[in-house]
């Protein structure tokens, strides 16, 4: 299986190409947007701001080639805390931006979404599971996964919700369509959960 992890220094890249080979799959960083057209697999990890990844993808054809591997290849993906919210059709961070709009919703932060507590909010949180999923089989129901993040993602489709967490607010951890999956979390840094997690994404046909 080609797996492709996608690149745009958006942080590091690294900890989920070593977490994925410790699961046996083999995979490699695309630099390059052109090096999509052979992946059977996308992953988009990062961390950082939505408007600055949005400016960075928006370079070099990386919307474009994403387009047309993931909506019409139907090709999987996985986004990962920035890869998760630049899904969304819009986020408010530093500016407004327009986002891939693969998942209809909005990114805010979470202070404006009523959180009361610090941000960001680091750590560990249990996510409860909002709806039967392929990435979590065989991972128990409030289990605990890694976040780090300020912001978070407001769906306009509930059926797109398939894990919600709690820092003072409910909020959105990971959400699915169709060929397309996200997490606010950090499934590499989030021990067995974690891992079997990214294996079910890993193993999907």
């Amino acid at each position: 299986m080609n797996v492709g992890i996608i690149n745009c220094g958006l942080g590091n890249i690294h900890s989920i190409s070593k977490c994925i080979d410790d699961l046996g799959f083999k995979n490699h960083i695309i630099n390059n947007p052109r090096e999509l057209i052979d992946c059977e697999k996308i992953i988009f990890p990062g961390v950082g701001s939505f408007s600055k990844a949005m400016k960075i993808i928006e370079k070099d054809d990386w919307i474009t080639n994403l387009k047309k591997k993931v909506l019409i290849e139907k090709t999987y993906f996985l986004g990962i805390c920035i890869g998760m919210q630049i899904l969304a059709e819009e986020g408010f961070e530093i500016e407004k931006s327009k986002g891939l709009g693969f998942i209809p919703g909005s990114v805010m932060k979470l202070n404006d979404l009523g959180c009361k507590k610090t941000i960001p909010h680091i750590g560990w949180n249990n996510v409860e599971i909002a709806q039967k999923n392929q990435l979590y089989d065989n991972v128990e129901n409030n289990s605990d996964f890694y976040f780090d993040h300020s912001y978070a993602v407001l769906c306009k489709d509930k059926s797109n919700i398939t894990g919600i967490t709690n820092h003072d607010i409910d909020f959105v951890a990971s959400v699915n369509k169709d060929n397309i999956y996200g997490t606010q979390f950090h499934p590499e840094k989030s021990s067995e959960s974690g891992k079997r997690f990214l294996k079910n994404f890993l193993e999907l046909k």
